[in-house]
């Protein structure tokens, strides 16, 4: 310590520094302050001992809280009056300190700062102005600084306006502001000094900075509302979604809406696109603006809306399989409906979904300037953990429950196929796994782009890795909106490939009709039987042999029928003995059609089970007498219809061994 001073009760003196933040600075401890100081420290202290009138603690000025003149301390070169509630500075704080360094006046209540403030402050490097409330800023009021390399303005409401802020500030280094705006502007440092640093997808040009991910908004959009918009239109126009009497549309019902929800995708990246094209160049002028606006919203909306509304249909899709492969006999499947039913619960709970955040954080899609709300981050803005909840969580059990759900499909379909004794019932099943692995394609390709999101969401939060923001914006803007501009033409290349395999499958059950019916007319003859003669239309016959039931009153079989037993739930069938019902049930159409004669109407009411010996079950086919659904076989003109007909008894005996309602 320098001779005649001393350091001041609870203070920390090192040579001419001197640190007295946070104690209670009494009125006689300027005495104590060398004119040779050059560090000072005052942050935080309490005035409670000093004679300052009341009228004076609301207009606090520096000199207040040093209790003499700065300009006394001339070779001072730190300054540190950060958190004292200081609420003025004048034009004579700073007069003679053209040695000044570094001045802290952070965390204060100062409202106006001009040029004149620091006119003798050529020499300071380092100003912190953050968390004061600088409603009143003077043109240039940095001017003078023109050695100034760090300046801190973070919260401090500065006006955006104020463009010419940083005029004068040549030597500028790093900026520490509340927004990133601000290193947009004339004399700002380069973005890598310049903190907060840029959002990862936009600059201070553009929106969306990449110009890869610029041109796939335009491209990603106008695919997916092409592709999506043609896809609905055109199943409408073929009334694939309509029900008839051969088919119940559950299938079709459900792709259609994943179609539409796509297309709200698509609407949201020309949105988005749009924007962008908008505030090209400028962007950074208008990004609060945009980020705020009622379009930002509807967008982001509609993004989670699209996406959410994907994912629950796609596990629709899966229980429906589910369900037709694994329980092909249940009872509770899905109609019209009860499908029409499941189609506006899954909308309105993503509408709802999609809009609740807007309630308590009008702001929840603002939070990036694409509008989205995708937990990426470590960041805790309002509505995060609602973000994980739904993106992330929701999401995750959504996709575990599919790729279980195929697991057991995939076993189930290896283990039927295995015990399957009739070609016929292998090309049933054939069906139904191209049926099912048509749609995995679908939930696969949704799966591929919604894991890395989740994967990287839930290592963001755990904090142990920083997601780049390249990788963010990628993810956000091309991998996750792919899929909806991808699946129009994924639906098209299946039905491409669905119509070739049901035409070879349609050709494989031909020809084993075919051959089934001449195996029929072997067991005939054994048995010194003709069903090639016709069938007598008087009288009820019963062709066991063949497996065939023919009467005139149907309704005493009723309560044999196939429909009864499983309504009743009094009757269960292993894979084996689906396979012997479906083999007798081929015997018996064989014979009608060896005589020219199709069923037209097969469905389970017409599936007779009876018990045998040794529990076994034999199934029926019942035959209805009716002029209006028989053909003779030596009727060339009909040929051709004839094949028609036993085709769709074909088609139909397909349906009723797979719960008769799989598209």
């Amino acid at each position: 310590m320098y001779c005649g001073y001393s350091c001041p009760n609870d203070c920390e003196c090192s040579g001419l520094a001197f640190n007295c933040s946070g104690t209670d600075w009494q009125q006689n401890f300027e005495e104590k302050l060398p004119q040779e100081l050059k560090e000072l420290y005052l942050s935080g202290v309490t005035l409670s001992g000093n004679m300052l009138s009341p009228s004076a603690y609301d207009q606090l000025k520096i000199n207040d809280v040093v209790l003499q003149n700065i300009s006394s301390f001339p070779v001072l070169l730190i300054l540190d009056l950060s958190r004292n509630n200081i609420d003025v500075v004048s034009e004579e704080d700073f007069q003679n300190s053209k040695n000044l360094r570094e001045l802290y006046l952070d965390d204060n209540r100062i409202k106006v700062i001009h040029e004149d403030h620091f006119r003798s402050l050529g020499q300071l490097r380092i100003l912190n102005l953050s968390r004061n409330p600088l409603t009143g800023i003077g043109d240039a009021p940095f001017k003078s600084l023109v050695n100034l390399k760090i300046l801190f303005i973070e919260e401090t409401n500065i006006p955006k306006e104020k463009e010419n802020i940083f005029s004068g500030l040549l030597q500028l280094e790093k900026l520490y502001s509340g927004e990133y705006y601000f290193c947009c502007l004339n004399f700002a440092p380069s973005s890598n000094n310049c903190y907060p640093r840029p959002g990862p997808f936009s600059g201070c040009e553009n929106l969306m900075q990449n110009s890869f991910l610029r041109m796939s908004l335009w491209l990603l959009g106008i695919s997916a509302v092409v592709g999506n918009g043609f896809v609905v239109t055109f199943r409408i126009y073929r009334r694939d979604v309509f029900p008839n009497r051969d088919r119940t549309p559950v299938q079709p019902i459900l792709i259609t809406n994943l179609a539409i929800a796509d297309f709200c995708m698509g609407i949201y990246l020309i949105i988005i696109a749009g924007a962008d094209l908008t505030y090209d160049n400028v962007y950074f002028r208008y990004s609060e603006l945009w980020q705020t606006s009622g379009l930002c919203k509807f967008a982001g909306f509609l993004s989670t809306l699209g996406s959410e509304a994907s994912v629950m249909f796609l596990t629709v899709i899966t229980i429906d399989r589910l369900q037709s492969i694994v329980f092909p006999f249940s009872n509770r499947k899905l109609k019209f409906r009860s499908t029409c039913t499941v189609v506006g619960c899954v909308w309105a709970l993503a509408f709802i979904i999609s809009i609740f955040p807007l309630i308590p954080f009008p702001y929840y899609y603002g939070k990036s300037s694409v509008c989205l709300a995708l937990p990426l981050t470590d960041e805790r803005r309002p509505g995060w953990f609602y973000s994980i909840f739904l993106f992330l969580i929701i999401n995750f059990v959504n996709f575990a429950f599919m790729l279980i759900s195929y697991v057991f499909i995939y076993r189930k379909a290896s283990t039927s196929l295995r015990f399957a004794a009739s070609s016929s019932r292998k090309v049933t099943m054939d069906r139904q796994m191209v049926m099912t692995m048509r749609m995995f394609f679908l939930v696969f390709t949704d799966m591929a782009c919604w894991m890395p999101i989740i994967l990287m969401g839930f290592l963001a939060q755990t904090g142990s890795v920083q997601i780049p923001k390249e990788i963010y914006a990628w993810t956000a803007v091309f991998i996750l909106p792919v899929n909806s501009a991808l699946n129009p033409y994924l639906y098209t290349v299946m039905i491409k490939t669905a119509r070739s395999v049901k035409q070879n499958s349609s050709d494989h059950t031909r020809q084993m009709a075919v051959m089934e019916g001449k195996k029929s007319q072997q067991n005939v003859a054994d048995t010194d039987e003709d069903v090639c003669t016709g069938f007598p239309k008087e009288a009820i016959k019963e062709y066991r042999q063949q497996r065939l039931l023919i009467t005139l009153t149907p309704v005493s079989y009723k309560s044999k029928s196939l429909a009864h037993l499983l309504k009743q739930g009094s009757i269960t069938f292993s894979a084996k003995e689906q396979d012997e019902i479906e083999n007798d049930l081929l015997k018996g159409l064989a014979s009608l059609h060896c005589n020219g004669i199709t069923h037209g109407r097969i469905s389970s009411d017409h599936v007779i089970i009876e018990k045998g010996s040794g529990n076994d079950n034999r199934a029926y086919l019942l035959y209805t007498l009716s002029p209006s659904n028989q053909t003779e076989c030596n009727e060339d003109e009909n040929v051709e219809s004839l094949e028609d007909l036993k085709q769709r008894d074909l088609q139909k005996l397909d349906e009723v061994m797979t719960c008769f309602d799989c598209p």
